[in-house]
């Protein structure tokens, strides 16, 4: 019994660990699918490269993997932004300014990331420490052989 306790007790706390994620607030379906929207109408009007597009698509998607949210909810509002989207909408300025969030994002993006690493990281240690603390206050049996004149003890 206590043998199955221990091979279990590390993923209780692996389980416990886990944190779930929020939903996500109403603003940011429309500020995501802005993004995306015209990320895709600068690149189509070769305004920004494709790496700063797949940049930005990749933020999106890192962001948006943050938080809980509906994808179905998420594309009609992508539809609906696409839809309102205005030709004039479109131009170098604007699209300078999608450069510079894309630059900012990437940056957050990295920042989150690493925030992430460590997070796991300490987690990780934690529960190297829960099973290390728990090894360490288990019984343990010694046994003793004589030879000779000289006594010999393992502990296990």
């Amino acid at each position: 019994m206590k043998k199955e306790l221990l091979l279990c007790l590390p993923l209780i706390f692996i389980a416990g660990c886990a944190q779930q994620k929020q939903q996500m607030p109403e603003q940011h379906y429309k500020q995501f699918s802005v993004v995306t929207v015209a990320t895709n109408a600068c690149l189509k009007e070769n305004y920004i490269t494709p790496q700063e597009a797949g940049q930005s698509h990749a933020n999106v998607a890192l962001f948006l993997n943050s938080w809980t949210y509906d994808p179905v909810r998420f594309s009609a509002i992508l539809a609906q932004t696409e839809s309102s989207l205005k030709p004039s909408d479109i131009n170098q300025e604007n699209c300078n300014i999608l450069k510079a969030k894309i630059y900012q994002d990437t940056i957050e993006a990295q920042r989150y990331q690493e925030q992430a690493q460590a997070a796991a990281q300490q987690r990780a240690i934690a529960n190297q420490q829960a099973v290390q603390s728990m090894q360490n206050s288990m019984p343990k049996t010694t046994y003793c052989n004589r030879i000779g004149t000289q006594v010999f003890c393992n502990t296990y």
